[in-house]
């Protein structure tokens, strides 16, 4: 279920913009399973906007191939073939050790103790059943597109 920001802007363009933003995140995250349609009304509730906007947005990431439309024109997530997703897996795998070796060069010690300290905290809450353990994979790639983001700004 997607969770409306309070904080989103006004206006009809800035609200499609919105709309986009919140579905791709949620696509991004692994929130919808391939093959889920996203019904316009129920999404937009959703997301407290109208379905003018969500329809827009939804309508981009049709265009963008993020998302298909089934024989009742309605927007689902793509299932993604085995072969596909062994080959993206296996790009992610080579450009996240890149950017590990990266980050290595730029970080420093104060920097290592903090991801330490989250980590190990992590696995604490993790292994003691934590309501994060229902929640790790929107956690993992949180922190792994907030990573990415701090070695693209580390590194110029």
């Amino acid at each position: 279920m997607v969770t409306p920001d309070h904080s989103r802007p006004e206006g009809r363009g800035a609200l499609a913009a919105y709309a986009y933003q919140q579905i791709r995140d949620q696509l991004i995250y692994c929130h919808y399973q391939g093959g889920e349609r996203l019904v316009l009304r129920p999404l937009a509730a959703a997301l407290g906007l109208s379905p003018t906007p969500v329809r827009e947005a939804l309508l981009r990431l049709i265009s963008e191939q993020a998302l298909e439309l089934d024989d009742r024109n309605t927007a689902c997530v793509p299932v993604t073939a085995r072969e596909v997703f062994l080959e993206i897996h296996g790009v992610r795998g080579d450009l996240e050790e890149r950017i590990t070796r990266e980050l290595a060069t730029h970080v420093t010690a104060d920097e290592i103790a903090v991801m330490r300290a989250k980590h190990h905290d992590f696995i604490l809450a993790y292994e003691a059943g934590s309501h994060m353990r229902r929640r790790w994979p929107m956690w993992f790639f949180t922190a792994r597109r907030h990573g990415f983001r701090g070695v693209c700004l580390r590194s110029g």
